[in-house]
């Protein structure tokens, strides 16, 4: 059984280290992963929710192409239909609705974006048990291996061995901090005819639509600062040529003329607001699980405790 009070702490750990412009390193984000795979089985669902973290990822060569032959793919409206997200399908058969059918290869795979819809036409999917924000931006991704054999089902323990991060990243904004995982974010799963499927949507950037706009794909469950690199002056993302892994960047073309810069900034300050507030929370965690272990230090259980190893000891 599950440990919700921990599985809420560690949740809380992740988000908290959103409020923070410094980098994670290496340990402290291992030690991260380490508590949140304790909490959570990833190998046997298909809708998961997407978390923060900062770490290197396994070693693969990256090729870029055009688009290939989409046309055996399922259609995106198909695939959000297929993934049991109806109202994410009704959107992609809209007229906010974008069809990009661009592939691109790293590693073993081929990744292609199929389209992306966004804004007013996906304010139901509050309702969805997946996804819990209205107004949120879509995307749906296929995924199959170059040398063609079959992707493995989500019900496959091979499945869980896959690891991938795709989100959205925003021009002008901190890609560790601005992600799909900050940004109330998760996903859909399933294979068909050997190509897997994922449906992700987070809050909706189609108010960013006047900076540049891209879905990052990385071979990691976390967003790798390392695949990237971040002008903190101009506010562009690049890949990092010398990274030894996946770090594919597609380029969003929302149209512009769906900006709002007044919604965009509210929208940052709720965002960031409620990462303090969860701060607090966490904090105010600490102190309950402080007051915890000195109410039982003063019960006398740890004594006594420490007593009885005392007197065993002692007998041998």
């Amino acid at each position: 059984m599950r440990d919700d009070r921990k599985e809420e702490y560690t949740d809380q750990i992740l988000k908290r280290a959103l409020v923070s412009g410094m980098e994670p390193d290496e340990k402290l984000n291992r030690e991260i992963l380490q508590k949140w795979e304790e909490c959570n089985d990833m190998r046997k669902k298909s809708v998961r929710r997407v978390y923060m973290a900062t770490a290197a990822a396994a070693c693969m060569l990256l090729v870029t192409v055009t688009a290939g032959a989409a046309a055996r793919y399922l259609n995106p409206a198909e695939a959000a239909e297929k993934a049991e997200c109806a109202e994410i399908a009704a959107a992609f058969t809209g007229e906010d609705a974008l069809e990009i059918n661009e592939s691109k290869e790293g590693g073993a795979y081929r990744f292609t974006l199929m389209g992306i819809t966004s804004s007013e036409s996906l304010d139901s999917v509050s309702s969805s048990a997946e996804f819990s924000s209205p107004g949120e931006t879509c995307a749906v991704i296929a995924i199959e291996r170059l040398d063609g054999a079959p992707m493995p089902s989500v019900s496959e323990d091979a499945y869980g061995d896959l690891e991938l991060f795709i989100s959205p990243l925003i021009e002008g904004l901190a890609p560790w901090q601005y992600n799909i995982a900050s940004m109330n974010g998760g996903y859909s799963a399933f294979v068909q005819n050997g190509v897997l499927y994922r449906v992700i949507a987070c809050d909706d950037i189609s108010k960013f639509a006047d900076r540049k706009l891209w879905l990052c794909v990385l071979d990691s469950t976390f967003y790798d600062v390392n695949a990237y690199r971040y002008d903190d002056t101009t506010g562009q993302i690049a890949r990092s040529e010398d990274y030894n892994g996946i770090n594919l960047l597609f380029d969003l073309p929302l149209d512009p003329e769906k900006a709002d810069p007044a919604a965009a900034e509210l929208y940052l300050k709720e965002l960031e607001a409620s990462w303090k507030s969860d701060e607090t929370e966490t904090d105010a965690g600490n102190k309950t699980f402080s007051d915890d272990m000195t109410t039982l230090t003063e019960g006398g259980e740890v004594t006594t405790l420490t007593e009885d190893m005392e007197e065993i000891q002692k007998e041998y």
